[in-house]
């Protein structure tokens, strides 16, 4: 196993090249302060840019998408340790030499960063049906906690040991806290990450990591530098 890293002042890129695997993996991870009050938002903005951008405004489409880049799999998600929350965003792929098309990976990377660069987004709001899909499916999980005994009987523990700790908090928040959210104000809190955060990217598998480092740099650019000390 071979790790570098490649600073480009605003942001790191981590490279881990090991041969162990056929399949590479790329994650992308904006970190701030944990707040226990901006978790609902940002748990829906996690979800709102797993299943649709601006170049792919259906599910469907971005089904599609991913068949056509040998069934790659994109998601993004809310990541918490301790005081620090990351919204993450990663793509898991076939190893390119394994695939027969010189484009390849071009493709794939140009994919990942115009997912996270272009969210499906009209005069400052995200999209009314995509908005409301996930609106629903959020509802829909919260009520599913309240029918496992099992996260059910964690959160309450929790919340005995330290309600005012972060780890107490609940990711999803309430359906109060979700219908509190508009479409306006979710694309606000999408500004602010992307603007406010610290940036690692972190490439891993038996790859052309220079090709690849200078791919992401060609297709990220960060012009902001943040340098936040956390106390995880």
């Amino acid at each position: 196993m071979e790790y570098k890293i490649f600073s480009q002042k605003s942001y790191n890129i981590h490279t881990i090249k090991t041969d162990r695997f056929k399949v590479g993996r790329i994650e992308v991870f904006f970190r701030f302060e944990a707040n226990a009050k901006k978790l609902p938002i940002l748990s829906f903005l996690s979800g709102i840019m797993s299943d649709s951008s601006k170049d792919y405004p259906t599910q469907r489409k971005l089904a599609i998408q991913k068949e056509n880049l040998y069934k790659c799999f994109y998601y993004s998600s809310l990541v918490r340790v301790g005081n620090v929350s990351s919204l993450m965003f990663s793509l898991d792929f076939i190893n390119p030499s394994l695939i027969n098309e010189k484009s390849y990976i071009d493709e794939l990377i140009k994919f990942l960063f115009d997912m996270i660069k272009k969210p499906n987004v009209k005069n400052n709001e995200f999209d009314l049906e995509a908005f409301n899909i996930e609106k629903n499916d959020i509802l829909l999980d919260i009520e599913s906690i309240n029918e496992d005994p099992v996260k059910m009987a964690i959160n309450n523990a929790l919340n005995v040991m330290d309600a005012s700790s972060i780890s107490s908090a609940l990711k999803l928040g309430t359906k109060e806290d979700i219908l509190k959210i508009t479409r306006e104000s979710l694309f606000d809190e999408y500004k602010y990450v992307i603007s406010n955060s610290m940036v690692d990217i972190f490439v891993i598998g038996s790859l052309d990591m220079d090709k690849i480092v200078s791919l992401i740099k060609d297709n990220y650019h960060n012009i902001r530098i943040n340098n936040y000390e956390f106390n995880i």
